[in-house]
């Protein structure tokens, strides 16, 4: 079993990257795809619109990704679902990292595996919504939290990151 491991650690981590171009499966997959496009468009970065009208229903990081990755790589389904790919692999390093420094790299190892074997993570890392940003940044807040807590010396370094991670979780999804 031993030497299937690393074609199954790649086949876990390249997960959230397979088949980025299939169609928008539902209404919330179109918003969230729609809402960067305007901003895109119009280039308004602070106001996200829907149909040209103030689209205010949730914070902005999601759809300042979208547009980020519309601009470098143009305006398709795979380029509005790369951030959240991109979101889900660090949100399974996350829980590798975590699970390697409380425990041992097995654990570690096992926890990204179990994770990106789970049928929702692997759902929303193909679904444009904030929810799967939401999870990756606050496996890393809890993490570095976590890191603070025991190692007060570096309690400002840790303490910092972790600050980031909550913000960008409070910009996610709110």
């Amino acid at each position: 079993m031993k030497k299937f491991l690393p074609v199954v650690v790649l086949l876990v981590l390249s997960a959230p990257f397979w088949e980025l171009g299939h169609p928008l499966w539902e209404v919330d997959d179109a918003r969230y795809a729609e809402v960067p496009r305007e901003m895109l468009e119009s280039g308004n970065w602070l106001t996200p619109t829907l149909n040209y009208i103030d689209y205010v229903e949730k914070p902005p990081l999601i759809y300042w990704l979208g547009a980020l990755s519309y601009r470098i790589f143009g305006v398709g389904e795979g380029a509005a679902r790369l951030p959240l790919a991109l979101l889900a692999l660090s949100g399974l390093l996350g829980a590798w990292w975590l699970g390697a420094w409380l425990y041992d790299s097995e654990t570690g190892l096992g926890s990204a595996l179990i994770l990106g074997t789970c049928l929702q993570f692997s759902a929303l890392s193909h679904l444009i919504t904030p929810d799967l940003a939401l999870c990756a940044f606050l496996v890393w807040a809890t993490g570095l939290i976590l890191r603070c807590l025991r190692d007060p010396g570096r309690g400002r370094l840790w303490g910092s990151l972790a600050w980031l991670c909550l913000a960008a979780a409070f910009l996610s999804k709110g």
